[in-house]
């Protein structure tokens, strides 16, 4: 693959490969082009030799051309075939790795930033060409940075937001900020109090509305939920355990999972997601203690999953859509799409039903969008 000798593509990386700023760039957003001389001949080698390499064969920096060359496309040049195939392998490597260390950190993060390009991209383009006008809705700003989930219980709101103190809880007279490790998710337990997970810190923490409750465990806690009168605890790693008097007790279950990130509990079942499974997410029935599994394509990673009327709605983190399914895992329809303009997405993060409305939140630009139920 040949370049132009005006590219240099460190100075168009960010290096700080911090999370929190590092895919705040778009090519939408991006006003001022790459100075640098764009070869579609070039462009559309890298392309074709990113989709045929192994994952032991992509270089970095036919990445960062690709990124380049992304920035400064013109939209008579794009091929949504082309492009979307380039999206989607580049989403199933990215996948793959999340579990694989600190040291395949820097081949992720340019995997998701070229898989968020290209559905920046294409989104535009079709929006531009064939804009689904029954997507109603409003978008707000959280009030804070990378949200990972909001709640509303009791005339206040808790939401998760990344960083030091980011526990948040909102009432009428106050604002406070507390220090609970890296929480990720909220769930509402059948007495009121709740369920303050993480996929990151070990054990987990319960709000009564008075309270904190810490959790002692030997790894992170997703979820604490209550079901037939028994308060459960499933960790990270797949284990479901009973809990008594806000201890760990007994093990029920081990889903035999290495790993977990999501966990969310509808009626008798628990369903879960191992981000680092692509096109795959499970459930547990409470009832037979029998587990299932199902493909969820076209959702690649399954960041939250809602229910409402036997139907299931998942986000993906790809694709930044609402995908609906029927109980039987078949899917019928999405809505919504990736961006930063009104009504997308970019990385969904938490959904939910909420003043009977969907409400989804964005985790890279902290909004929160609702959108009737579909």
């Amino acid at each position: 693959m040949t370049t132009s000798s005006n590219f240099n593509v460190n100075d168009f990386l960010d290096t700080n490969e911090n999370p929190h700023s590092y895919y705040n760039i778009l090519p939408s957003s991006f006003e001022k082009k790459y100075d640098f001389i764009f070869n579609d001949i070039d462009f559309n080698l890298a392309l074709n030799e990113f989709l045929k390499s192994s994952v032991e064969e992509i270089e970095f920096y036919n990445i960062d051309y690709i990124l380049v060359c992304l920035l400064n496309l013109k939209n008579e040049l794009i091929n949504d075939s082309l492009l979307h195939s380039v999206a989607e392998k580049a989403s199933e490597i990215y996948s793959s790795l999340l579990n694989k260390g600190e040291n395949t950190r820097s081949f992720r993060m340019r995997l998701q930033r070229l898989n968020y390009f290209i559905r920046d991209i294409l989104s535009n383009h079709l929006v531009f060409e064939h804009y689904n006008t029954d997507v109603k809705g409003s978008d707000e700003l959280l009030d804070g940075c990378c949200p990972w989930d909001s709640i509303e219980v009791n005339n206040e709101s808790l939401t998760i937001f990344s960083g030091f103190n980011g526990l948040e809880i909102k009432n009428k007279e106050n604002t406070k900020r507390y220090d609970k490790g890296l929480s990720t998710q909220l769930d509402l337990l059948s007495d009121g109090k709740v369920s303050i997970g993480s996929y990151y810190s070990k054990g987990s923490f319960l709000y009564t509305g008075c309270k904190i409750i810490h959790i002692d465990h030997d790894e992170p806690i997703l979820i604490v939920f209550t079901y037939q009168q028994q308060t459960y605890a499933l960790d990270s790693k797949g284990r479901l355990f009973l809990l008594n008097n806000g201890e760990v007790s007994l093990l029920i279950l081990d889903l035999s999972e290495s790993s977990l990130n999501k966990a969310r509990v509808f009626g008798c079942y628990i369903y879960f997601f191992d981000w680092s499974k692509p096109y795959k997410g499970g459930r547990l029935n409470l009832d037979t203690m029998k587990i299932e599994y199902f493909n969820t394509s076209p959702v690649i990673i399954s960041n939250d999953i809602c229910v409402c009327d036997d139907f299931l709605y998942i986000i993906d983190k790809q694709k930044g859509s609402v995908f609906k399914f029927d109980q039987k895992f078949k899917y019928i329809e999405s809505k919504l799409d990736f961006g930063i303009g009104d009504m997308q997405l970019y990385d969904p993060i938490s959904i939910r039903i909420r003043q009977d409305k969907l409400s989804i939140i964005s985790w890279v630009n902290a909004k929160q969008t609702m959108t009737s139920i579909f």
